[in-house]
């Protein structure tokens, strides 16, 4: 887990009325007092708060304004689960307490907690509540990425520990673990773009199917409905024309059934216009059956119905290719608005550190937000060890 370093806290009664009208100065030595007081008396968070608050606006002494300031932001961690705000109170009062000191004791401590607090803010995201918010991959890059957006100066935060303190190995192992989630959550965002990117592979690929499909039926049903013109208007003369005719009738037969099994192989909902297709199969075969019998009227009559249901199925297919088509430009158009993070943003994590799909199944997003989720919850643990451990222990040095 995140280690905390836990420094002195303060308990003292609140202002009286006339110190909140105006502002007294507190002498050093008083404040000094009461922070021995409060390591002794272990108080509880809410008089603290309202203590150290009192501290640092009355007291002078920068340096005991520091600590105060330092265990501020102890109170207001350990205040968290009632107040969520006061965790921003506690990143602001670390920093003060770390701007502030001249003591590199101090200030470690401050940069310390400060990463404690930035990681603990980067992980109050509740994760039953993104289940119910999630509605595409993009959501979920978004929301991951935000995460790694606040974790980047909690890295930053602990690095800077070093600087002031070459040798605490504490705040190197914070760094690593921290380092580490950060680029497994990059991982996981390029894990979620790429099969971004292979199911709109896949998409444009069923587009174009269907257009071939949809092109393929057209061209049966104009050459079917030529057929058919033919033998109405220019019956066979002989057995060689009769036969001839056979021959592109039962080529034109073999050529819808091939079509009927790319449909019927397609990833679309095509129950309609392979019916369709049966439909003119069935007019083929029967148009076939009355060539033989030297019914050529009859021939025509189902060649004809047979160009008519192809050109239906061929239509149908053309409105699908269509649909798929729009919706590819829709989540193109969705896609391109996010964008792609620039090198900048990328570069975010070492500036930081040098200062203190389209639409998925719901299944999909579930994995993920239940990973979150159990994440959510070895990091409530952490923080109620925290609580429970984390008594105020005494400052040595006498400011």
């Amino acid at each position: 887990m995140i280690h905390l370093v836990i420094s002195s806290v303060l308990l003292i009664s609140p202002p009286s009325a006339n110190e909140s009208e105006q502002v007294v100065p507190m002498a050093s030595e008083i404040a000094r007092q009461r922070i021995a007081k409060v390591v002794s008396d272990h108080s509880n968070a809410t008089e603290a708060i309202t203590t150290l608050t009192d501290i640092v606006n009355r007291c002078a002494d920068i340096d005991l304004v520091s600590i105060a300031y330092l265990n501020l932001g102890n109170m207001y961690l350990q205040s968290i689960d009632t107040e969520s705000e006061q965790l921003d109170k506690a990143v602001e009062s670390f920093r003060s307490a770390d701007r502030q000191s001249a003591h590199s004791s101090i200030r470690s401590q401050a940069r310390f907690n400060l990463g404690h607090a930035l990681y603990m803010k980067a992980n109050t995201s509740s994760a039953p509540d993104l289940m119910a918010e999630l509605t595409s991959m993009d959501d979920l890059i978004e929301s991951i990425q935000s995460e790694i957006d606040l974790l980047i100066p909690a890295a930053g935060a602990f690095r800077s520990v070093t600087e002031v303190q070459r040798t605490n190995d504490l705040a190197i192992q914070n760094l690593e673990r921290i380092r580490r989630e950060i680029q497994e959550k990059r991982d996981l965002i390029e894990s979620i773009k790429e099969q971004q990117r292979q199911e709109e592979e896949q998409r444009q690929k069923q587009q174009q199917e269907q257009q071939d499909a949809a092109d393929k039926l057209d061209e049966l049903a104009k050459e079917q409905q030529e057929q058919s013109e033919q033998t109405s208007q220019s019956p066979p003369q002989n057995e060689d024309e009769n036969k001839e005719q056979q021959e592109k009738q039962e080529e034109l037969c073999n050529e819808t059934e091939s079509a009927q099994e790319d449909v019927k192989n397609s990833q679309s909902e095509t129950e309609s216009i392979e019916e369709r297709i049966q439909e003119a199969r069935d007019a083929q075969k029967r148009a076939q059956e009355a060539m033989e019998e030297g019914d050529q009227q009859k021939a025509a009559e189902e060649q004809n119905n047979a160009a008519e249901s192809l050109k239906q199925a061929a239509e149908m297919m053309q409105n699908l290719a269509d649909q798929t088509k729009q919706e590819n430009s829709e989540q193109e158009s969705e896609s391109s608005g996010k964008g792609e993070p620039s090198e900048d943003e990328s570069n975010q994590e070492s500036k930081s550190e040098g200062d203190p799909d389209g639409e998925p199944t719901q299944e999909q997003i579930d994995k993920i937000a239940k990973d979150l989720l159990e994440k959510e919850r070895r990091e409530r643990e952490e923080r109620q060890i925290y609580r429970a451990k984390g008594q105020p222990t005494k400052v040595e040095k006498d400011w």
